[in-house]
């Protein structure tokens, strides 16, 4: 199973757009700088056991060993060309 979730905690953008005074162009830009990925829930769980669940590092993935793959585009658009 998997799970799907923000490269940088929703808290923690948050709390990054609402120090700033941003235009909605800025504010796009934040989420596209930290867009959702899929890890398994194994892989969760070592997120959590190494305490970096919650953590706004975006390395936390790399330092608990795993690999994130980036899609050429949505996987909505790869299944539509690809079928």
């Amino acid at each position: 199973q998997t799970i799907n979730e923000h490269q940088i905690p929703l808290k923690v953008l948050w709390e990054e757009i609402q120090s700033r005074n941003l235009d909605e162009k800025e504010i796009w830009e934040i989420f596209l700088d930290a867009p959702m990925i899929t890890i398994t829930k194994k892989e969760d769980a070592k997120l959590t056991s190494i305490g970096l669940r919650s953590s706004s590092d975006k390395s936390r993935y790399k330092k608990a060993g795993i690999k994130i793959i980036e899609l050429p585009d949505t996987p909505i658009k790869i299944l539509k060309n690809n079928g």
